[in-house]
């Protein structure tokens, strides 16, 4: 699932501190171009190179809806 479960620890851990994570970039919930919420199973996962072993990553904005066919898809090559 998009996020992982430190980011979600993350975002629950702030908010509990009243942190309005959804202001935070990055940390909120992911919204497409149109400012839609995106589900988590059309959020990319992100690959970098502590799972890849390379300089190049995988993966999409984070405002990039997966298409319905490609959920859990980590996106393009960098």
């Amino acid at each position: 699932m998009a996020g992982g479960d430190g980011l979600t620890r993350l975002r629950n851990l702030a908010a509990s501190k009243g942190v309005d994570v959804d202001a935070i970039i990055g940390l909120g919930r992911f919204r497409d171009t149109q400012v839609v919420l995106i589900p988590p199973l059309l959020q990319a996962n992100l690959l970098g190179m502590s799972e890849t072993f390379c300089p190049r990553i995988s993966g999409e904005p984070i405002n990039f809806r997966l298409p319905e066919d490609k959920q859990g898809a980590s996106g393009r090559p960098g």
